[in-house]
């Protein structure tokens, strides 16, 4: 019995439709499938975009990390929280950088937070309340020390 083996007979840059080689189409152009679709694009919606942790510069380009050179801001990996500024991929004010989970969350003092984990950890941060509670549904929660919650309970 015969394997069939089929070949690419498009190059890269184009796409195969019922018998002719058509050119792939680039960002925010219409689609109906990833295949038409430049590299490290898909088709999302009906529109090309680039995957996720990427942008577009005449090609898709991966986003970049802490501390690497930008002009903008959707150069940098936006889902670790990063921002460009001053030409610097780095977290936005009021976060930090957490090295255990790779991210930007919350730094000291800062409110937001509605549980420990959008705290910066690795600064020893926990989620509380102005009285220290861990627990109260609050929306003035902030990012506090660990040591503080218990010093606080060690006052006379």
């Amino acid at each position: 019995m015969s394997k069939v083996v089929f070949y690419s007979v498009c190059d890269e840059t184009k796409y195969f439709d019922s018998d002719i080689c058509l050119a792939r189409v680039t960002e925010f152009e219409q689609c109906f499938s990833t295949d038409m679709c430049l590299k490290d694009m898909v088709c999302n919606d009906t529109r090309c975009v680039c995957s996720d942790n990427y942008y577009y510069s005449d090609k898709c380009v991966p986003q970049k990390l802490l501390n690497q050179r930008c002009e903008k801001d959707f150069e940098c990996w936006s889902e670790k929280g990063l921002v460009c500024d001053s030409n610097i991929c780095t977290c936005e004010l009021s976060y930090t950088w957490s090295i255990t989970l790779s991210k930007c969350l919350l730094t000291y003092g800062k409110k937001g937070c509605n549980n420990n984990n959008e705290c910066n950890q690795d600064e020893k941060l926990i989620c509380v309340d102005e009285n220290f509670n861990q627990e109260n549904e609050s929306q003035l929660h902030l990012c506090n020390c660990i040591s503080a919650k218990f010093a606080e309970f060690s006052r006379p």
